[in-house]
């Protein structure tokens, strides 16, 4: 996801004032704005956007949420969906040393 620093910020606020009063529900969805589930005080309006390169999700245990590693875990299924390893994803010819890397700078 990328949009406007200004919508996100109005939003993201919205959104965990929600949390705080009804607790995180399944039903307000993971990615924001994309849905019309809750009546949002400040709605805005989105695109579809697919870069020249893709984004790549990186998972540890520390995740707030579980990861879904393949389609059948999703009620809708991902039209982009592509599965690569790290040794092959274009545009990220470098992630494996990236990743291991290990915090060392």
């Amino acid at each position: 996801m990328r949009g406007y620093r200004e919508p996100l910020t109005i939003h993201f606020k919205e959104r965990l004032k929600l949390i705080d009063e009804q607790g995180f529900n399944f039903h307000m969805g993971f990615e924001p704005m994309t849905h019309k589930r809750i009546k949002w005080k400040n709605w805005y309006n989105f695109e579809i956007f697919n870069p020249e390169y893709p984004n790549i999700d990186l998972a540890h245990k520390g995740n707030s949420t579980n990861k879904r590693w393949s389609q059948d875990k999703f009620r809708r299924k991902p039209t982009f969906w592509e599965e690569s390893d790290i040794h092959n994803i274009p545009g990220w010819e470098n992630l494996s040393v990236m990743v291991n890397h290990k915090g060392k700078r």
